[in-house]
């Protein structure tokens, strides 16, 4: 028998044994569904199913539902500091943007002027 572990793709949700087993039996059958050697990665039919059965079940577990809860708490901070990033980002870049744009305006404003005759 399996040992309790990390899900398969989900990492931060362990998983009892018997739901790992499950969710790699899952996973191996969907990669062996697709028939196809040169496909890397987890089977699109094997993701479909984590999201819309597997962890809506796993969710209904106080077992799980501490550790989706746990995850949500640990996921926040990082949301927080990456939309802290894209802003400071997304503000120099907005600020290299005006510079540019005046300096358009400035020179085809130049070019554009008709020249004594």
């Amino acid at each position: 028998m399996r040992t309790a572990r990390a899900h398969p793709q989900l990492g931060w949700l362990r998983l009892q044994a018997r739901d790992y087993s499950r969710s790699l039996d899952r996973l191996l059958l969907e990669r062996d569904k697709l028939n196809d050697p040169n496909h890397s990665g987890p089977a699109p039919a094997y993701l479909h199913w984590v999201t819309t059965e597997e962890l809506p079940q796993l969710a209904r577990h106080p077992f799980y539902q501490q550790q989706i809860q746990q995850h949500l708490q640990d996921l926040a901070p990082r949301g927080d500091a990456l939309q802290r990033q894209i802003h400071q980002q997304a503000g120099a870049l907005l600020e290299e943007l005006d510079t540019i744009e005046a300096e358009v305006l400035q020179l085809t404003a130049l070019v554009e002027v008709p020249h004594g005759s």
